[in-house]
């Protein structure tokens, strides 16, 4: 019986988290390497209120902003946070559906979905890119916490899910 934290500490999905981050390195390259703004990011850079994303209803970017990660437009940090929460994300998916060793298969199914399109198109926003990576991670979470089944289902374990998954959509 595994809880999320302990099923991502298992020796075997240390090592494939790293593996994964290393794919996810290779991939974004790019955007860890390199520092262009857009003039979005100039803006968000000074902004010294967060509470721009509760106007938007997106009132998880903001709590990430007010409390985790102040000032988002910072290189490397949030694409790497974004890289993190696509790894948690994938071993979380992966745990469902009863994959504990990855093969090449599922290395390269990991590849096409760090690859997908709109998050390449989202990674050029710093200002927004972190909240995404932990909205991805929380989403999946919420996805893991309504299928284990060897887990017993209790109301703490639904409302945990729920509360996950509402601050994903609110990101």
């Amino acid at each position: 019986m595994d809880t999320a934290p302990m099923m991502l500490i298992r020796p075997s999905s240390i090592r494939a988290a790293i593996n994964l981050f290393a794919i996810f390195v290779a991939m974004y390259f790019s955007e860890l390497a390199s520092f262009s703004l857009s003039i979005d990011e100039e803006v968000a850079a000074f902004r010294t209120d967060s509470s721009i994303w509760i106007a938007q209803g997106r009132w998880g970017a903001y709590l990430i902003e007010r409390f985790l990660i102040p000032n988002p437009v910072m290189p490397l940090l949030a694409p790497a946070i974004f890289g993190a929460g696509c790894v948690a994300a994938y071993l979380l998916v992966m745990d469902i559906i009863d994959k504990h060793r990855l093969s090449i298969a599922e290395y390269a199914c990991f590849t096409i979905f760090c690859a997908f399109p709109t998050w390449f198109f989202i990674v050029e926003f710093y200002s927004n890119i972190a909240a995404v990576g932990i909205g991805l991670a929380a989403s999946a979470l919420a996805i893991w916490l309504i299928n284990k089944k060897d887990i017993p289902a209790d109301g703490s374990r639904f409302f945990v899910a729920i509360v996950a998954g509402g601050f994903a959509i609110s990101i």
